[in-house]
């Protein structure tokens, strides 16, 4: 599409259909060429310049842009996640935390928003990664989805959480991570506390270990 001589509307609408379309490069050029008061009329358009720069031009630039979007508009979970992706590739993790940082204060916060600042903790190997998990489970429950960030984790905290919380009466984990407590409890030679998860297993699962 061409963008000579276009009114500035027509030249939002074009560089909206070359983000839609993932011409993301593209885009970006022509949301260059439309004027600040057309980008700003419609909420539409600027989330649209930013999907073009999260795709078309990576890059500490564009993570600050997406960031000072998300800290205005906390709502936005697609921009949010734009940001958080932004910061990582640009090997900004602590940056990338800030904004999930910012997303689990907020009284609306969800299990999903919980488990993704927990998933950035235990990659980024930050010590609060344990608390986070407990304050989780405290709130969420011990599932699944917990369980697998917490096998992510380094020892010895990662096999110390695990044993903990598959002690803890609350904590429903299927004989799955039983099993896996009980592999990586051997691993580190606790042979006691291996028995012990071991007594929790059904009897026909416990022949298979």
């Amino acid at each position: 599409a061409t963008l000579s001589g276009a009114e500035p509307t027509d030249q939002a609408w074009a560089a909206f259909e070359l983000e839609a379309s993932h011409q993301f490069a593209a885009s970006v050029d022509a949301w260059a060429k439309v004027p600040a008061a057309v980008l700003a009329s419609r909420q539409e358009f600027e989330r649209s310049r930013l999907r073009a720069l999260a795709f078309g031009a990576p890059g500490m630039t564009t993570a600050g842009i997406l960031d000072e979007w998300a800290v205005a508009h906390p709502a936005d979970a697609e921009v949010r996640s734009l940001a958080i992706e932004a910061w990582m590739r640009a090997g900004q993790s602590a940056r990338a935390l800030k904004v999930v940082e910012a997303l689990v204060s907020l009284p609306a916060a969800t299990a999903a928003d919980r488990l993704l600042y927990i998933n950035l903790l235990v990659s980024t190997r930050d010590a609060r990664a344990v608390k986070a998990i407990d304050s989780y489970v405290a709130q969420f429950g011990c599932d699944d989805r917990v369980l697998a960030e917490v096998d992510r984790l380094g020892d010895p905290a990662g096999t110390n959480t695990m044993v903990r919380l598959l002690n803890t009466k609350s904590c429903s984990a299927g004989p799955r991570w039983i099993k896996r407590g009980i592999e990586r409890t051997v691993a580190l030679g606790n042979h006691a506390t291996a028995r012990a998860l071991l007594a929790k297993l059904p009897a026909a699962e416990a022949g298979t270990t």
